[in-house]
């Protein structure tokens, strides 16, 4: 078995060996190369005779110069080289070397005799002698460090040079990747599909980075980051920061007041995670990446790698290798994405209108779109098999008669196969739960996810022409006796409603208004009546919000008007007894809350089942039990009953603690 080590070695091998090495393909951002300066490592090294400076014209003897400058030169030797590479990475001497002066040349000859006056001399030589074998031994041993030097030199050129196409490569992965997360966040877009899962795994990922120690991640407004992305003095950015896509948040004012448009909506700002991408670290692989990783790993770049199968959950990749394998899952889920563009649409075995991805042959419900085009194209189809009926020639009616044929034989095929799966041999007078056990587990699951409300059936569905139950509702029946058809037909709506529509509109204006009346009880002191103080201040912000969300609450529609809001604020605004009035109105709001409450407990498939309603926090609640208790939070009586605030709290099933 590999050990985690082994694997990521064996992914990172693999990520170096699949990386990019042709031009990055037209149409997707290119990474900015990074300032590339000449490697210019200036040594000694032998490069061949250098040039003689031209006789300048101020020379008397232009002669007598030429020949000082050779015996300068012979003597000194070649002069230090200057070396680069050109685009391939070939070490090339640099263009505009130094060039070689007669002062230079003394200073090298100067340089070789130190050197040599420090090596070993015959001892039986005499003194000048000694002194030029001194500077031949000089000369020999500098001759020798600067041919060493040169090597370095040419080294060194080409280790700049490698160091930058890495930079390259790596800015290219990144930008890349910024690429491939918009065209999939606007694909997401176009098929109207969930975002938090997407969300979720950015912030994983961000989190991931920020293990590393002092690495730059941060989280800043959409529109800041594109403003840095357009900034035309540095334009290397979006090659060097991920960008990835973090959801929406409240746009509030200097004191952190939600701010709110014309038409009283609250304003909202798109949020990104911005990580640099150029830091060096390890960088743990978080569970989500992990797990798609599994998911698409026969697509796209992915498809190219080995050892993905050994790869879970923080293992520790380079910080590099992390963005490789990063933009390798992207390029998967664009490949599987392009088979979201053109999906087959068509009505599954439960009469519900599906999409399927041609690419891996996964399915998903249709968007509204693509169920009214399937709808017209059927209805399209029915009229002409209705011409067909009516008949315009024998040959008509012979086909006709022949589709008929062929409908009815596979509608009994299909009542066939549901008898058979929803009413096994075994399950002979059997009901409830002893029933259910008889059926396959898929059929199990689908009836209590009916009868739990968590899935919805058309009427057609659970009634036939004649009114009569089908198969469906009969087994349903059976499992659980107090099932309802025609609640469960209108369940779907019910819960629409209470999650996206007025009521669920109302819902949250209620909490709102509950939270904000326990914030403005507990600053109804003495000196919130006096003007000026920030009690003052605070209490009269807060009779805003209250009044607001209130009178929001109580429309049906759940939009507030004006009039409504300053009726509200009118009421709040006591100058006797300011707590008495917010106590008064939290008994109004919950008591209309409390209709909501019943209607959501009537549409229940099932009255011995009832869901939890959505739309209401546990601090909502709380708040609520705090204003109806004078300001105290309600404790159960000595006797153990609940105390009267909590009785008459119709969301609380059970006290605090319970």
């Amino acid at each position: 078995m590999e050990t985690p080590e082994q694997t990521n070695a064996q992914v990172q091998n693999s990520l170096d060996s699949s990386g990019p090495a042709q031009p990055t393909p037209q149409g997707q951002p290119q990474a900015a190369p990074a300032p590339v300066a000449a490697a210019q490592v200036p040594v000694s090294a032998p490069a061949g005779s250098a040039g003689t400076p031209p006789v300048v014209a101020t020379s008397r003897n232009p002669q007598l110069h030429r020949l000082i400058s050779g015996i300068l030169g012979g003597i000194a030797g070649p002069p230090p080289v200057q070396y680069t590479t050109d685009e391939s990475g070939k070490v090339i001497p640099a263009p505009n070397q130094r060039p070689d002066t007669n002062m230079s040349r003394v200073g090298r000859i100067a340089q070789h005799a130190l050197i040599g006056l420090s090596a070993p001399t015959s001892p039986q030589k005499s003194g000048l002698a000694n002194v030029l074998e001194g500077v031949g031994a000089g000369y020999g041993a500098v001759s020798k460090q600067m041919s060493d030097a040169d090597k370095a030199a040419q080294g060194k050129a080409r280790e700049d040079f490698e160091q930058q196409q890495q930079t390259k490569l790596r800015q290219f992965e990144i930008a890349r990747a910024n690429a491939q997360n918009f065209s999939l966040h606007t694909a997401n877009l176009h098929q109207q599909n969930d975002l938090d899962p997407v969300r979720a795994q950015n912030k994983e990922i961000a989190d991931a980075f920020r293990t590393m120690p002092e690495h730059g991640v941060r989280e800043m407004s959409a529109e800041a980051a594109k403003a840095a992305v357009l900034d035309p003095n540095n334009q290397t950015w979006v090659h060097t920061h991920l960008i990835l896509p973090a959801g929406f948040e409240d746009v509030t004012d200097s004191n952190g007041k939600p701010l709110q448009d014309a038409e009283g909506n609250y304003r909202t700002e798109g949020r990104v995670f911005v990580i640099d991408g150029m830091k060096d670290g390890k960088v743990p692989i978080p569970a989500s990446i992990a797990s798609d990783i599994q998911k698409y790993k026969n697509y796209g770049d992915l498809a190219k790698l080995q050892g993905l199968d050994g790869i879970k959950a923080d293992d520790e990749y380079d910080a590099q290798h992390f963005v490789k394998l990063y933009n390798a899952l992207l390029s998967s889920k664009v490949e599987v994405e392009k088979g979201w563009s053109n999906p087959e649409v068509s009505e599954d075995k439960s009469g519900n209108i599906v999409q399927r991805n041609a690419v891996n042959n996964e399915t998903k419900p249709a968007i509204p779109a693509q169920v009214q085009k399937f709808q017209m194209d059927k209805a399209n189809l029915a009229e002409k098999l209705q011409q067909v009926k009516t008949g315009k020639s024998t040959e008509i009616k012979n086909v006709a008669e022949a589709g008929k044929a062929d409908a009815d034989a596979a509608k009994a095929k299909k009542e066939a196969e549901n008898e058979a799966t929803l009413n096994p041999p075994a399950s002979s007078g059997l009901t409830g739960e002893e029933y259910l056990k008889t059926l396959p587990p898929n059929m199990q699951g689908v009836l209590k996810a009916i009868a739990e409300g968590r899935e919805t059936r058309s009427p057609r569905q659970l009634q036939d022409k004649n009114g009569n139950p089908t198969p469906l509702a009969e087994a349903l029946h059976r499992a659980y006796p107090d099932f309802d058809d025609k609640k469960a037909a209108a369940y779907g709506a019910v819960v629409k409603d209470f999650t996206s529509g007025a009521t669920s509109r109302a819902l949250t204006s209620y909490g709102t208004a509950i939270n904000h009346a326990r914030a403005l009880y507990d600053n109804s002191n003495l000196k919130s009546y006096i003007p000026g103080t920030d009690e003052n201040k605070r209490y009269n912000q807060d009779i805003t919000y209250v009044a607001t969300e209130v009178a929001k609450a109580l429309n049906p529609s759940g939009v507030a008007t004006e009039g409504a809001i300053k009726e509200q604020e009118e009421a709040l605004r006591s100058y006797t007894n300011r707590k008495a009035a917010i106590e008064n109105a939290e008994h109004i709001l919950t008591g209309k809350m409390a209709e909501t409450k019943q209607r959501w407990a009537n549409a229940q498939v099932r009255p011995s089942y009832q869901p939890p309603m959505p739309g209401l926090s546990p601090e909502a609640i709380s708040n609520a039990d705090y204003i109806r208790n004078h300001g105290k939070m309600p404790q159960g009586s000595q006797s153990g009953q609940p105390n009267a605030a909590l009785k008459q709290n119709p969301f609380r099933t059970s006290q605090p603690g319970q």
